[in-house]
């Protein structure tokens, strides 16, 4: 399989592989973290040039590195990280998602936010996160007409009706924006393609590159998601 990178002047083809294995017996009774380790073993074997020629990096939530360089590792455990140990392989942590925000007033004024969000989350959910946390923040400044411009499809549509919400998490997150439109005499939602959208994506950068906001723009961090499913109970989606 060929990844498309888009953003460069030439688009940029990557390749990705998906290497499985069936594990049977006392290999299926394997620890979460033995079986992360024996995946990097089989990767290894699979893809043996690739760990040869270049620097690795592997990402995960697990603390692997913590593990394959901890020297009081004993059995399988030491064993494979000795193996691994001879080949250029730094771990890092998974990266947390993030989300910007940027309001801007008739006059031109324009007040910054940037949203880390510190649980599991895909693309579109922290998009709908964004466009919630834009939406209340502009009720509290009092606000009646509201102009949106987002560039996720998607999101634009389900809101807008003109595409359904198969996945429950989605519906809960419309349905909450769709409840706020009633706070607003005039409220419409425009698409822009990424590239329209450079002062956002800067926000989300900024956000997850942990470091300190500039003054003026604010930070805010959410830790659970911002809508509950339905029949009021708490869904605890976001930790799976």
């Amino acid at each position: 399989m060929v990844e498309r990178e888009e953003g460069h002047v030439l688009k940029v083809q990557r390749p990705v592989y998906f290497i499985s294995e069936v594990l049977f017996d006392s290999k299926a009774r394997y620890l979460g973290i033995q079986k992360l380790l024996y995946a990097m073993l089989i990767a290894k074997l699979k893809l043996r040039h690739y760990f040869d020629a270049h620097p690795m990096v592997v990402v995960s939530s697990s603390g692997l590195g913590d593990v394959i360089n901890n020297w009081e590792s004993t059995g399988r455990i030491a064993k494979w990280g000795l193996e691994l140990m001879g080949f250029d392989i730094t771990y890092t942590p998974t990266p947390r998602s993030s989300a910007g925000v940027l309001l801007i007033s008739p006059s031109g004024d324009k007040l910054r936010y940037t949203l880390q969000i510190h649980f599991q989350v895909t693309n579109n959910v922290a998009k709908y996160e964004a466009l919630l946390h834009g939406i209340r923040a502009t009720i509290k400044l009092g606000a009646r007409c509201l102009f949106i411009r987002g560039d996720s499809e998607l999101v634009i549509n389900q809101v807008m009706k003109e595409s359904t919400c198969h996945d429950m998490k989605m519906e809960a997150y419309c349905e909450e924006v769709q409840k706020l439109e009633d706070k607003f005499d005039i409220i419409k939602l425009h698409h822009i393609l990424w590239w329209d959208n450079e002062e956002v994506d800067s926000l989300a950068r900024l956000a997850s590159s942990w470091k300190p906001p500039p003054s003026r723009v604010f930070l805010d961090i959410l830790d659970a998601p911002s809508i509950r499913l339905k029949e009021g109970k708490v869904q605890e989606w976001w930790k799976r």
